[in-house]
């Protein structure tokens, strides 16, 4: 079993938990390995899922690495916008949902221009059930105007290859987090919740900058710091792409599963 779910789980007790434990760890029946993308997801699993410790491996995502300068006959939020070199753009790419913390990004985003005066510009692309609520949301902003809310496009993570920072303020635990790694596979500079697996990805103010969820201050006070220094973006991203090349390549991932593949069938 691949378990790449997000999200927390209720820690079973007493005989609920004997019953869980026999059937998941039942021969036979229960999957022989189940393979967590991260350590989080794997600790969950031994804990909450009640499943052997030594039924459980974690073998984290992994993305073909892109080049400097591959993408660049390719469309950018930048040229789409008609932006100059010198407006800092903060970009995010998610689904328009309550748990992926827009909210608390648009509200960051508002608090930190107000002290800045620079030209700088957030750009959102997504939808989902959520999208009307942040459409309101920003029209009451008075940084509205500075917003771009650019709905869902293929190839997200390519236009945003030239923002000059990348945030992901997710509220619940990510399992992984692709959208991460979207970004530092680019080298681009990320800000991030600390939630689930996404500490595995950033080593904190090295390859990236990790956030207390929920927190507008602190989100605030992050993007500025970084927006703050194009040598500490350069820093950030370059930490980034190459953290990811060594840790997190799709060569590494298959690797590891053919690897497992041949632990369990071949055993």
């Amino acid at each position: 079993m691949h378990d790449h779910t997000s999200g927390t789980r209720n820690m079973p007790t007493g005989v609920r938990r004997a019953v869980k434990r026999l059937a998941v760890n039942l021969p036979g029946v229960a999957a022989d390995l189940v393979v967590a993308v991260s350590n989080f997801v794997a600790e969950r699993d031994r804990s909450a899922a009640v499943v052997s410790p030594e039924r459980v491996r974690c073998i984290w995502n992994g993305l073909d690495p892109v080049p400097p300068g591959s993408e660049e006959q390719q469309p950018d939020v930048r040229r789409l916008l008609g932006l100059g070199p010198n407006t800092r753009v903060i970009g995010c790419a998610c689904r328009a949902t309550p748990e992926k913390g827009v909210k608390v990004l648009f509200n960051a985003f508002d608090r930190l221009v107000r002290t800045s005066s620079r030209e700088t510009v957030l750009v959102y692309i997504g939808s989902g059930p959520e999208i009307n609520e942040l459409s309101e949301l920003r029209e009451r902003l008075p940084s509205a105007n500075s917003i771009f809310m650019l709905g869902y496009l293929p190839n997200a993570a390519s236009l945003l290859r030239t923002a000059n920072v990348c945030v992901i303020p997710s509220l619940w635990q990510e399992a992984f987090s692709l959208a991460v790694l979207e970004m530092m596979v680019r080298g681009r500079a990320v800000v991030a919740s600390k939630v689930g697996g996404v500490p595995e990805l950033i080593e904190d103010g090295v390859s990236g900058i990790l956030v207390v969820p929920n927190d507008v201050d602190a989100l605030a006070k992050a993007i500025t710091e970084v927006l703050g220094s194009a040598s500490y973006q350069d820093a950030l991203g370059t930490a980034a792409r190459e953290r990811a090349s060594r840790l997190f390549s799709a060569e590494r991932q298959i690797t590891a599963m053919l690897g497992t593949f041949q632990d369990v069938f071949l055993t």
